[in-house]
């Protein structure tokens, strides 16, 4: 063993041990402490109060810390885990694990995070606060988000599905699904809105409000509508039939039947009827109120009458009956006295 002491008392201790242990001190109090162990523990510490710890573990592990107070710390652990942390307060943190994830953190506050997973997903934040978050996860996923508050969103999902919404508030949503369907969407207020369905169904619709609706169905159905309130409306039926309406309120009303039957009407208030039907049957009709009503059967029989009030009837029937009648009653009132 060797041993030096100087007790002046500017105090300096020496040691070297038999073990092979090596000890330095020296201290009142610029105190510095360095070991050195005979497992190959190394311990190195200046304080008072600039602190200082350096240690190397036999092990492997290395650990460096310099505080009081603009603390560092630094660590190596024997599994290959590394930490990096720099605070009093403009806090950094790194981190690297040793199955492969690595993590950074910027706080006090401009905070920023990072973060890689070992299965691969990935996470990145910045906010205080204009945060933005992107993240990567690793069966393919992927949001994107900005906010605090003009707030965009963004996903893609593995199966394929992708969603975009931009408000605060000039809403705008888009979306596609992995079965083909696709939603468009506008609003806050001037509301559009688009549907494409995998069924092959597509919506158009647009109002706030000069509303507009369009539909083509999958088995064929058109639909097509304008109001508010100048409504118009038009359906085609994948049967064949045909509806077209125009209101408010010049009504004309005009449809076309599979069966073949045809009604056309104009109304408000100069009422005109016309009507073929699939059987043959024609009737022709005006009225308000200069009525006039002509009429063809399919078994022959023609029916014309015209009155208000000159009034005309003329009928022929099938088995050759010829009915002709005009009528006109005045009447004539005298005073007598």
């Amino acid at each position: 063993m060797s041993k030096q002491r100087d007790e002046s008392d500017g105090a300096v201790t020496h040691s070297i041990q038999p073990d092979g242990a090596v000890t330095h001190s020296i201290q009142p109090d610029g105190a510095v402490t360095h070991s050195i162990q005979p497992d190959g523990a190394v311990t190195h510490s200046i304080q008072p109060e600039g602190a200082v710890t350096h240690s190397i573990q036999p092990e492997g592990a290395v650990t460096h810390s310099i505080q009081p107070e603009g603390a560092v710390t630094h660590s190596i652990q024997p599994d290959g885990a590394v930490t990096h942390s720099i605070q009093p307060e403009g806090a950094v943190t790194h981190s690297i694990q040793p199955e492969g994830a690595v993590t950074h953190s910027i706080q006090p506050d401009g905070a920023v995070t990072h973060s890689i997973q070992p299965e691969g997903a990935v996470t990145h934040s910045i906010q205080p606060d204009g945060a933005v978050t992107h993240s990567i996860q690793p069966e393919g996923a992927v949001t994107h988000s900005i906010q605090p508050e003009g707030a965009v969103t963004h996903s893609i999902q593995p199966e394929g599905a992708v969603t975009l919404s931009i408000q605060p508030d000039g809403a705008v949503t888009h979306s596609i699904q992995p079965d083909g369907a696709v939603t468009h969407s506008i609003q806050p207020e001037g509301a559009v809105t688009h549907s494409i369905q995998p069924d092959g169904a597509v919506t158009h619709s647009i109002q706030p409000d000069g509303a507009v609706t369009h539909s083509i169905q999958p088995e064929g159905a058109v639909t097509h509508s304008i109001q508010p309130d100048g409504a118009v409306t038009h359906s085609i039926q994948p049967d064949g039939a045909v509806t077209h309406s125009i209101q408010p309120e010049g009504a004309v009303t005009h449809s076309i039947q599979p069966e073949g039957a045809v009604t056309h009407s104009i109304q408000p208030e100069g009422a005109v009827t016309h009507s073929i039907q699939p059987e043959g049957a024609v009737t022709h009709s005006i009225q308000h109120d200069g009525a006039v009503t002509h009429s063809i059967q399919p078994e022959g029989a023609v029916t014309h009458s015209i009155q208000p009030d000159g009034a005309v009837t003329h009928s022929i029937q099938p088995e050759g009956a010829v009915t002709h009648s005009i009528q006109h009653v005045f009447f004539q009132y005298y005073n007598t006295t």
